[in-house]
């Protein structure tokens, strides 16, 4: 049923209007019991029959007024009251923001939720930040510090059962943060699960430190970044970083893609500290100077442009290959890979 809201097929909120049918639900469910035990067969195309007829109704039930067809919205009612019970909660809508008087630099750490989040610059605002949340769960919106702000917004930990936040259409849930160009900010993102769009272009970044368990993540990154941490245990991820960035970045990751753009003009020094699986794939410009050193690789792939050339060797895909202008270039890629096991490495020009 989630992979058919999630897909589109059927809206999340005729999930919730299916529990008018609850005795009927159980009246099928006791003629599947009388008749499963004798007839094994009977009772597998009853219980076919009435999955069939769950998703029919789930998908046509809204057009042909069965259904409610209504959007959900944070004032409106969430699940029934019999529901509330079990400890299923109603998706809220809260605002938070903070000025920008007197502070210098910020620190900013996000423990995203379960919706999508869109982090980006606010637009002609005197205030540091200004978020919109929907949440199931009670959210901590924590601030400190003086010309130094330090900002923490999280959810609070779940108490209860939280299927109902989860039968809820996505598209009507957002986590939307505008953030100040004014002020030099150091940003950390714990993603956890959700999809998360980072355009990043226009403010003052100077460190992202970016963790996630599963999700997407889709990155654009100023010239001022000066470091990036990337630890993931799967999901995929693509950082495009502008042109004359100079910066250092960071990668763990036990499996999933990785997308990294490197533009004109600039000096990057990858390090891959461990990569169990999945793909680092790094796109550079075609006269951009390029070092890879390997230190350990057990299965994986390393594919390079055909000009890099091979220093040294010490295994299949260990060692050191590096294009001829390299030591004197100013903008230069490094790439250094500590661990690798089956995990790919692709640079390509473009």
């Amino acid at each position: 049923m989630l992979l058919l809201e999630n897909l589109g097929m059927i809206e999340g909120q005729t999930l919730w209007s299916l529990w008018r049918f609850a005795p009927l639900l159980l009246v099928l469910a006791g003629i599947d019991l009388i008749f499963g035990r004798s007839w094994p067969a009977v009772g597998a195309i009853l219980g076919l029959g009435l999955m069939a007829a769950f998703v029919l109704l789930l998908a046509i039930g809204p057009q042909r007024g069965w259904l409610p067809n209504d959007s959900w919205s944070s004032e409106e009612a969430g699940p029934p009251a019999w529901l509330s019970d079990l400890g299923l909660r109603d998706v809220k809508h809260s605002n938070y923001a903070v000025s920008r008087d007197g502070v210098e630099i910020a620190e900013i750490d996000l423990d995203l939720g379960a919706p999508p989040t869109e982090v980006h610059a606010l637009d002609d605002s005197d205030q540091l930040i200004v978020a919109e949340i929907d949440h199931d769960r009670d959210i901590e919106f924590d601030v400190s510090g003086g010309d130094r702000r330090h900002i923490k917004l999280y959810e609070s930990p779940s108490t209860g059962f939280t299927l109902g936040y989860r039968l809820r259409s996505r598209r009507l849930a957002l986590w939307d943060i505008g953030l100040s160009p004014e002020v030099p900010i150091e940003l950390a993102i714990d993603a956890s699960s959700g999809d998360v769009s980072l355009d990043l272009q226009d403010l003052d970044v100077r460190e992202l430190s970016y963790e996630a368990s599963s999700g997407e993540l889709d990155a654009r990154l100023p010239a001022s970044i000066e470091q990036i941490d990337y630890d993931a245990s799967s999901g995929a991820a693509q950082f495009i970083l502008a042109p004359e960035t100079e910066t250092e970045m960071h990668i763990a990751m036990s499996s999933g893609a990785l997308e990294i753009e490197i533009d004109e003009d600039s000096s990057v020094e990858i390090t891959v500290e461990d990569a169990s699986s999945g793909e680092i794939r790094i796109a550079v410009p075609d006269d951009t100077e390029i070092k890879v050193d390997v230190r350990d690789d057990s299965s994986g792939e390393i594919v390079l442009p055909n000009h890099v050339e091979r220093l040294s060797k010490d295994g299949d895909d260990v060692g050191v290959w590096r294009t001829e202008g390299y030591e004197d270039a100013r903008d230069r890629v490094t790439i250094v890979v500590k661990e690798m096991s089956s995990g790919n490495l692709v640079v390509e020009t473009r």
